[in-house]
Order: C-alpha cells, then sequence, then structure tokens
C-alpha cells in the first residue's frame, strides 16, 4: 500500500510540474520552436529594420521605448532614442536612397530573457 502510494504520489507530483507552465500561461515549446513571445519579438524586430531602411522614425518611435539606446559600428557611442530619431529624420534624400536599398537577415536568432527585457541576438 506505502510503494502504490508513493507511486500515485510521484506521478501526481509529475503531473503538476508538467502542466505548471500552462497553468501560469506560459507556453511550452518543442526543440526549435518558437513561443508566441518570441514570434512577435522577431516580428517586432523585422517592422523595425524596415522602418530603419525605409527612414521611417515614426515607426521606429513607436517601438523603441523611451528609454531606448542604440550603439552601432558608425556611431561607436551611444545615442538616445530622440537622437537617434533625428538622425533618420535628417537624411538626405540619398542617405534614404541607399538605405532603402539595404537587406538584413536574421539568421538563428537567439532571444534571451531577463525579466521583463528580451534581447535578440543574430542580427
Amino acid at each position: 500500500m506505502t510503494r502504490t502510494l508513493n507511486i500515485r504520489t510521484l506521478i501526481a507530483v509529475a503531473l503538476v510540474a508538467a502542466m505548471l507552465p500552462v497553468a501560469l500561461g506560459q507556453e511550452v515549446k518543442k526543440e526549435g520552436e518558437k513561443t508566441n513571445v518570441e514570434q512577435q519579438i522577431l516580428s517586432l524586430e523585422k517592422e523595425w529594420y524596415d522602418a530603419f531602411f525605409r527612414s521611417d522614425a515614426d515607426t521606429m518611435s513607436r517601438i523603441e521605448a523611451d528609454d531606448f539606446i542604440i550603439i552601432t559600428g558608425g556611431t561607436k557611442a551611444p545615442l538616445r532614442k530622440e537622437q537617434q530619431l533625428a538622425s533618420i529624420r535628417g537624411r538626405s534624400e540619398e542617405r534614404k536612397r541607399q538605405a532603402s536599398a539595404l537587406t538584413r537577415s536574421l539568421e538563428n536568432p537567439i532571444i534571451r530573457f531577463y525579466g521583463d527585457v528580451a534581447v535578440v541576438n543574430g542580427v
């Protein structure tokens, strides 16, 4: 009887552990699959890059947080959101044409979560 009870308890604990992420609203994913949150992040990343290439500062502003900071190989120094958007808005027609000809591909992106912050690598 004790052995049967222990097995039942073990099975019950295993089921609770397996269902806990679902009960807490988290997604369970298979190896290589992206969760809904990860898909949304990648979609926003694509939308941001598309806006960057179109010189669409309004869309970039909507996507970026107020405390957004960017460091690029070109600037080598951190730019705050408004500095970056002013740079985008100030692009010459030639620079806008050059930017619109650019492309990018996101190969094997890795998304890491730190609390409510996500970091995308692989851009």
